[in-house]
């Protein structure tokens, strides 16, 4: 059985859409199929706190990709001094071994100081204000 094809256009403000034929041909794909679209989901994000102001993305991924693949390493850098912010992101494929990571990495040291990590949390909305797309009203 071949892959159904793509239904795309592009919308009124440019964003593309999927049309409804591919929806319906999705709900109805082999079973085999589902299970391997499953494992793309199953990638976890991890917030990793406390770094040493001297540890670079590279130095990050290394520490996570003892545990397996490594798809980001981030350090989040203050975009006024251009240095470090003290934490970072890992976004590991997959999701047991990004588990692991975080149980064996959590207060161990790098670079001197015991990092802190976690699985990251959705950002929540700091501002006082609604979203510019509910004020348009």
């Amino acid at each position: 059985m071949a892959l159904p094809t793509i239904g795309l256009h592009q919308g009124a403000d440019h964003q593309l859409l999927i049309s409804v034929p591919l929806v319906e041909r999705l709900m109805h794909i082999p079973r085999e199929w589902h299970d391997g679209l499953y494992g793309c989901f199953s990638m976890i994000n991890i917030y990793v706190g406390n770094l040493s102001y001297q540890v670079n993305n590279d130095e990050l991924r290394q520490a996570f990709e003892q545990f397996g693949e490594v798809s980001f390493a981030n350090v989040v850098i203050d975009k006024a001094t251009g240095r470090s912010k003290g934490f970072g992101f890992v976004e590991m494929p997959d999701r047991a071994a990004g588990e692991e990571a975080i149980k064996q990495l959590n207060e161990q040291p790098l670079k001197g100081r015991n990092v802190r990590v976690n699985e990251a949390r959705p950002r929540e909305n700091q501002s006082p204000f609604p979203p510019r797309s509910a004020r348009r009203d």
